[in-house]
């Protein structure tokens, strides 16, 4: 409350920083009370020798010998601020006007800190302390003691140390901020120039922002607006912080009125659940962020169908391309589900990535409809799954399934001529498999102890794996079947297949690497195959080993290779 906002002309009478206001004989000595404290960066001696040559137009007359030496009268009818090379007012190190009208904050605090902070970094501080004046001020007077109790820094010449930031490369600083998150390099931005730039370059190159838990909603406004190129804006961590849908409305607001308004492409409110509802989600894509296609509600409980069906009959529910309802339990169910799979349909002609993990609302049977324009479905731990059947066209773009840790999944049966990865692991109950996918590289089956049934399983183009890892019911007939329909395959993991018994025969021309540990009742493994790795520890009954030469090559595929 001893700051001086009035202006100089009112020095002499009573005020915040004078006898009225602390008691004594005027002014100067109300200040001396507080051992002569300097408010961080104002020099007044400084000012009062400038007074003499500096005008000032802010709203009083022109040129006015009370005039502040911080605002320099141009004519125009307002002033500007002068800053030096290192926040300091002298013409000689090539002073920058940085014109009044166009500083994001109070001219106030460009009055009290700007000869020693750089104006952006004054910004800066600004935003971060959620655009209040008072604990704007109060955060930069922290880096002010008193005079009697600053320590005394050593003379330079004492200084024998290297400064290794100056040393340090461009991108190994940026690394550094990275490390420190939003917040605190907003706060080393505000220590000095060199930060300041350093900053300001990390945060061009920045694409991903996370909201800070430790700021209040007008700050997190301001923050999410100051970076100018993020394509990712996630509030995740707010989830003590933002309880009302206006917060969640003003910290987008807030980002749609920064540089990076035409950038947001994603919007994460994961965990939000007090904040976000079925009446809410047509509101976020009316924030101003027209770029979003994609968006994370995650984990928001009373999201339910109804508010899928609020973003399909919403103007810009056919620009979503990803949309996450993981969590989002019990209201999301199957028809939800087969909503936003329908494409044009489902009122969602875009929608390439969905995920519903977790949504216990998803119940029995599910059929993905033929005709989907999804890429990539995740239905990760859907306790109440009991079959998921996908006959898709040929010209459907399912790529990735994942269907993984679903205990009550039977029955798998999957026909899609792009998909390229399938997820089935941790589905104990699974016991009936079809894949018919000419595609598929990646097949990961692992943990489903009960799997026999495989009544089909062509996949041509299957290389990059085949994980079989625990399947303890899979028998060595039903294996060497699989085998046979993947002869591309390099990599096969079949640790645990405690049912595998006999010999295990295979012929490819490109069968790599081969893991059977903990196999004890194999007896015996011939691969005709260029293998590099076979690994078959605690193969107690294993009596025999044979590899041979892969096969010649087949004239279909030379053909090809040709």
């Amino acid at each position: 409350d001893w700051l001086d906002y009035s202006d100089d002309d009112e020095d002499d009478a009573p005020g915040p920083s004078s006898a009225g206001r602390l008691g004594g004989g005027g002014g100067s000595e109300g200040w001396s009370k507080h051992g002569r404290r300097r408010v961080h960066g104002v020099d007044r001696a400084h000012h009062a020798r400038l007074r003499a040559d500096v005008g000032v137009d802010r709203g009083a007359l022109q040129g006015s010998p009370r005039a502040r030496a911080f605002a320099i009268a141009d004519g125009t009818g307002r002033g500007g601020v002068v800053v030096g090379a290192r926040g300091t007012v002298d013409d000689a190190n090539g002073p920058k006007v940085v014109p009044l009208d166009h500083l994001q904050m109070p001219a106030a605090l460009v009055e009290m800190f700007g000869t020693s902070v750089p104006v952006e970094a004054l910004q800066d501080a600004y935003a971060q302390c959620g655009r209040c004046l008072s604990r704007t001020v109060d955060a930069l007077l922290a880096l002010t003691l008193d005079d009697h109790d600053k320590p005394r820094p050593a003379p330079p010449e004492s200084h024998t140390g290297v400064d290794l930031w100056d040393t340090l490369p461009r991108e190994v600083r940026l690394l550094i901020l990275d490390r420190l998150g939003p917040k605190d390099a907003a706060r080393a931005a505000s220590t000095c120039g060199d930060f300041a730039e350093t900053v300001r370059a990390w945060r061009l190159n920045a694409r991903g922002l996370h909201l800070p838990a430790d700021l209040s909603v007008a700050g997190l406004a301001s923050l999410a607006g100051a970076y100018p190129l993020i394509t990712y804006l996630s509030l995740r961590k707010l989830r003590e912080v933002v309880r009302d849908p206006v917060d969640v409305r003003r910290i987008l607001v807030g980002a749609a009125a920064g540089p990076a308004v035409c950038t947001i492409t994603s919007v994460d409110l994961e965990g939000l659940d007090a904040a976000v509802a079925d009446k809410d989600l047509p509101a976020v894509l009316d924030c101003g962020l027209d770029a979003v296609t994609e968006l994370n509600v995650g984990r928001c409980r009373r999201v339910t169908d109804k508010g899928i069906a609020a973003l399909a009959r919403h103007r810009r529910g056919c620009d979503l391309r990803g949309l996450s309802l993981a969590g989002c339990s019990p209201g999301v169910t199957v028809d939800g589900l087969e909503a936003l799979l329908r494409g044009k349909s489902g009122g969602f002609p875009e929608m390439r990535r969905v995920d519903v993990s977790g949504c216990m609302g998803i119940r029995g049977s599910v059929t993905v409809p033929p005709r989907t324009v999804a890429t990539s479905l995740r239905m990760l731990n859907v306790a109440s799954l009991t079959e998921l059947h996908a006959k898709l066209t040929a010209d459907a773009p399912l790529e990735n399934l994942s269907v993984s840790q679903c205990g009550t999944l039977r029955v798998l049966c999957v026909s899609a001529p792009r998909l390229e990865r399938v997820n089935a692991s941790m589905c104990k109950s699974l016991r009936r498999l079809e894949l018919r996918c000419e595609r598929l590289d990646s097949a990961v089956l692992q943990h489903c102890a009960e799997l026999t049934d495989v009544r089909e399983f062509r996949c041509p183009f299957l290389a990059s794996e085949l994980n079989v890892t625990g399947c303890k019911s899979l028998t060595t007939t039903t294996l060497t079947s699989m085998l046979r329909e993947t002869p591309r395959l390099r990599a096969l993991r079949a640790e645990g297949c405690v049912a595998l018994e006999g010999e295990l025969a295979a012929s490819s021309r490109c069968l790599e690497v081969v893991q059977m540990d903990g196999c004890s009742r194999i007896g015996g493994v011939r691969l005709a195959a260029p293998v590099r790795t076979l690994v078959a520890k605690n193969c107690k009954a294993l009596a025999a080993v044979w590899i041979e030469d892969p096969p010649p090559p087949e004239e279909d595929d030379e053909e090809e290779g040709r």
